[in-house]
């Protein structure tokens, strides 16, 4: 009787032991889920990063047209007035409009180069 007894007890610390080592591999499992999650949201962050570039590369393209034209009406149009006011004998340095389109030259050439590089970075 007692060895009757002796298995069964034997029987339910081999159950129990099972049963530990199942909730184990369960919980391990549930952490592989928990960080199977995680990397989803990680995955799904770069995509939103590389639509981010897309839509960044659109407008720094858009805007760069815009900036290109500009630079070439303003060169043309202070190219003339620098002409016709030395055919006249003025000077042009004390001019407002004259030293402000020189200086949105300067700053729009340095952003116009800043896209330049941007655009043919390839970086993402």
């Amino acid at each position: 009787m007692k060895n009757i007894l002796d298995k069964i007890n034997r029987a339910d610390e081999i159950q129990a032991t099972k049963l530990g080592t199942h909730e184990v591999e369960l919980g391990l499992l549930d952490d592989l889920n928990a960080l199977n999650a995680q990397g989803e949201k990680l995955r799904q962050g770069v995509n939103q990063v590389y639509s981010l570039r897309s839509q960044m590369e659109k407008y720094v393209k858009e805007e760069r047209t815009k900036i290109v034209k500009y630079l070439s009406d303003v060169e043309k149009l202070t190219k003339n007035a620098e002409t016709k006011a030395k055919e006249l004998g003025l000077s042009l340095n004390d001019n407002i409009a004259y030293k402000n389109a020189k200086n949105r030259l300067v700053e729009l050439n340095n952003i116009n180069e800043i896209y330049t590089k941007f655009l043919s970075s390839g970086i993402i």
